[in-house]
């Protein structure tokens, strides 16, 4: 061998020593336990929304921003409370709730 490899492979002793190695495990992506219930919230908050289900879509809004909150995304939690907000501001049945 000489002093420079010019494939950049490795050297006859490297190699053999590595052949008996099996490959690496591929990574395995985990998704926080929220991420489903996310996911469930937003679709209730679109569907609600659409069949005109205010009371049902402003719950999903608040439970989406207390997931926020808990996770420490404030600007999540912001949006989704104003998200709540507005759905809360347009239905005459919330607003005399409240």
């Amino acid at each position: 061998m000489g002093l420079f490899n010019l494939f950049g492979g490795k050297k006859k002793d490297q190699a053999r020593s590595s052949k008996g190695k099996g490959w690496p495990p591929p990574e395995v992506l985990v998704l926080p336990a929220t991420a489903p219930a996310q996911v469930k919230l937003r679709l209730k908050v679109a569907m609600s929304l659409r069949t005109k289900r205010a009371s049902v879509a402003y719950e999903a809004a608040k439970e989406l921003a207390a997931i926020q909150q808990k996770a420490g995304r404030r600007v999540g939690a912001r949006k989704w409370s104003a998200e709540a907000a507005r759905i809360k501001a347009s239905d005459p049945e919330l607003k005399a709730a409240a």
